[in-house]
């Protein structure tokens, strides 16, 4: 009984048939984009502003409690009081 081997050519071809290029699979990724309406835009405007304004209001009151000037808005305080008493239900 006679083996024989694989042969040079036999693995050549093995490997030329293995190597062919590979077709590759084009993928476009598309971007996602998120546009903010005309209202998030204007609240975003609204929070810079606010802080600004925020930032004017604190300083003004250093001073008028420095210079002993301040006069808080007894109506105002109480109001205030009494909304944030009505939100925890006392």
């Amino acid at each position: 009984m006679k083996i024989n081997g694989l042969g040079i050519n036999k693995g050549i071809n093995s490997y030329k048939n293995n190597s062919k290029p590979v077709e590759k699979k084009s993928t476009n990724f598309t971007k996602d984009t998120v546009e903010l309406s005309s209202l998030a835009k204007s609240l975003s405007s609204l929070k810079e502003e606010e802080t600004f304004n925020s930032n004017e209001k604190i300083e003004k009151l250093q001073r008028e409690i420095s210079k002993g000037t301040y006069k808080p808005n007894s109506k105002l305080i109480a109001k205030s009081i009494i909304e944030n008493m009505k939100g925890k239900g006392v």
